[in-house]
């Protein structure tokens, strides 16, 4: 749980309709709303790369899940120079999950459960809100674990194939990402992402995977490492602002073309 006080949902959406939250008083020229995300993240601290952003961040304290929290991102989805960012937990859906369960007990089996149900009830969220995004043809990223077993379920890959989402995947190794704790510090992780991208050429931007020509062998992503490999580098946050402005100017330009 949250250690913040979540607001009463009321509340939210009243912020919201009043003009409180930064959706309405931030005049920076695009919107960034990062779906589960976790607070204050490396999107979120300000550089040079997302200076023309205004971040909108659906923690768990808002909960993409409730009407609140889907509000919060309809509201931040303008038009196509806004960008919707889902980075739901893949917990129950990682390659550990069959192991668990196997060795695991009882107890073991039912929190799995709670996080499969967890994720369910958010990309129903993610759904209701990209049909918003579609009327107003703002740009989508869903982002998991390559591995992750959700990319295989019938539930993702109908609204992905439906809506002609395109994969952006890409290795954490080629982007920086270390091991920071351990005997191996310094050591290459390959961790590998996938981000399905709708209306975006990120795939041109976040495409390197692992050829093994580093210096250093890979180590295990795991230990005190593990929580370090569920957030990106500062390369690939800069590669994904990168991207997102490059699809911008052409937005501008093929407005100024018309006119």
């Amino acid at each position: 749980q949250s250690a913040q006080r979540a607001k009463p949902k009321k509340a939210i959406v009243s912020e919201i309709e009043n003009g409180g939250n930064s959706v309405a008083k931030n005049d920076r020229m695009y919107n960034l709303v990062q779906a589960c995300c976790e607070p204050n993240n490396l999107m979120t601290r300000t550089s040079r790369h997302n200076a023309d952003f205004n971040i909108i961040e659906i923690t768990e304290r808002e909960d993409f899940r409730s009407p609140a929290g889907r509000l919060i991102a309809t509201q931040g989805l303008r038009g196509p120079h806004d960008t919707l960012f889902l980075s739901a937990p893949c917990t129950g859906g990682s390659k550990w999950t069959t192991i668990n369960r196997h060795k695991g007990g009882d107890k073991t089996n039912a929190l799995i459960d709670e996080h499969v149900k967890l994720f369910w009830q958010l990309w129903e969220s993610c759904v209701i809100v990209l049909k918003h995004a579609n009327k107003v043809k703002a740009r989508v990223f869903i982002e998991l674990p390559r591995q992750c077993y959700y990319w295989k379920d019938s539930r993702i890959t109908s609204v992905l194939e439906q809506h002609g989402f395109v994969n952006a995947d890409f290795d954490g190794c080629q982007y920086g990402l270390v091991a920071k704790h351990g005997k191996e510090i310094g050591h290459p992780i390959n961790k590998p992402w996938r981000i399905a991208t709708l209306r975006s050429t990120l795939s041109n931007t976040l495409h390197k995977v692992c050829d093994g020509k580093h210096a250093l062998r890979h180590t295990k992503c795991g230990g005190a490492n593990t929580k370090e490999t569920q957030c990106y580098t500062p390369s690939i946050v800069n590669l994904l602002f990168s991207s997102m402005k490059l699809d911008n100017c052409e937005l501008f330009l093929e407005k100024k073309m018309v006119y």
